[in-house]
């Protein structure tokens, strides 16, 4: 009997007389090979008559850890001021009613899978309250934040990286027939109260949607993803219609269709971001203040490493800078505003960032202004003004033929 490996096998002999020939009682199903019989016998006879050995086996090879990516998000949270808690996994009826799995569609198959399917219910549970299995984090945050109200405490930014549970198999609700089950991670943050504590200074300042999106543009910098593209949300229950968003990071560099999904563009995070809807709110008992909530599939959640990051050696040549107002029906995305830019501008565009937007005289009441800043700049050379002004000059023809767009003066 071979009892160790690398980098001497070690072997006993058996002779008769020290052979044991064990009966295994037909209710230990967890005996099955010879080390449940060793260990079987030094438990009955007492672990402290076994002499402390050392290993004589070499130690396995250095893996990375498959939470690093998990840890990543963690720390970068709680380094960026919320804290992270940990909620029961079983809650009530109502919270899987109000707060069921908010399928994101084939896009979060390569982001931790789909949440979909029938809600699991405990056959035994020792509470009403916790008798369910969660298909979402927002209801165990938000009960978090309910309790974080009763106690005094109004500021409050938290996050929780857990699972949601359903019955459902790969296949879909069908499976749930046949007993199959299904899990899925996500990441879940609740921001409410004030975001800058009134000071000598400074008047308070409370969270707003932009302090939930530069949560998700933190993570994404932080794990190496590209920026987030955001697509307007209307149709969750559960989130103010006009304050909330999809957030999606692809991988790779997507300039034609930020907001596409081609199959051979891989999804790193997606997920939905926005302002708790009022009547919600008012349902869960949670006062008058605003409540910024978001979930998130990330690529590597349920185990993955971070992507090994990777240095540019600094452009020796200058980029150019280039302002642009683009005045744009009030309804039509940034997102696609930028979007049309990227695509036009060609490869010697590097950054493209929305500056400020206007309303007001002498747009129309449905118009908005969106400023731009663009950067240019090639690898091998200086660009010239021409290059330049030729690159300006098919943005505002993309923007006027394909959104209706002016610039203005």
């Amino acid at each position: 009997m071979t009892i160790a490996g690398e980098p001497r096998p070690l072997s006993i002999e058996a002779t008769a007389a020290d052979s044991i020939v064990a009966t295994i009682p037909s209710w230990r199903h967890d005996l099955r090979i010879e080390a449940d019989i060793a260990e079987e016998v030094a438990r009955v006879r007492g672990y402290e008559h076994v002499p402390s050995i050392l290993p004589d086996t070499a130690m396995p090879p250095w893996r990375p850890s498959p939470l690093e990516l998990r840890d990543a998000v963690r720390d970068t949270l709680a380094g960026a001021g919320l804290t992270e808690v940990v909620t029961p996994a079983l809650v009530s009826p109502r919270m899987v009613e109000m707060f069921g799995p908010r399928d994101d569609g084939p896009v979060a198959d390569a982001a931790e899978g789909r949440a979909r399917g029938r809600a699991v219910v405990v056959a035994n549970p020792l509470s009403s309250q916790h008798s369910v299995m969660r298909q979402s984090l927002i209801g165990s945050l938000l009960e978090v934040v309910a309790i974080n109200g009763r106690h005094g405490r109004q500021d409050v930014a938290i996050f929780e990286v857990g699972k949601g549970y359903a019955k459902a198999g790969p296949g879909g609700d069908a499976d749930a027939d046949r007993g199959g089950t299904h899990e899925w991670w996500r990441l879940g943050f609740a921001l409410t109260g004030n975001a800058e504590p009134a000071a000598w200074n400074r008047a308070a300042r409370p969270y707003d949607l932009d302090d939930a999106k530069g949560v998700i543009e933190l993570l994404c910098r932080r794990l190496g993803f590209p920026a987030p593209d955001y697509e307007p949300l209307g149709d969750d229950p559960n989130l103010h219609p006009g304050r909330a968003a999809v957030a999606r990071s692809l991988g790779g560099w997507t300039a034609h269709a930020p907001l596409s999904l081609a199959a051979d563009v891989p999804v790193l995070l997606v997920g939905r971001v926005g302002e708790l809807h009022p009547l919600r709110a008012d349902a869960l008992e949670l006062g008058a203040g605003r409540i910024l909530v978001g979930e998130l599939a990330i690529a590597g959640l349920a185990g993955g490493q971070l992507i090994a990051p990777r240095g540019d050696a600094p452009n020796r040549h200058p980029a150019v800078e280039r302002d642009i107002a683009v005045v744009v029906p009030t309804v039509t995305p940034a997102a696609v505003v930028r979007a049309t830019i990227l695509a036009s501008a060609g490869p010697l565009l590097v950054s493209c960032r929305l500056f400020d937007v206007y309303r007001g005289h002498p747009l129309t009441v449905d118009e908005k202004s969106l400023a731009e800043r663009l950067v240019f700049q090639a690898p091998d050379r200086t660009l010239t003004d021409a290059e330049i002004e030729a690159r300006m000059s098919a943005i505002a023809a993309a923007l006027a033929a394909e959104l209706g767009a002016r610039l203005r003066a």
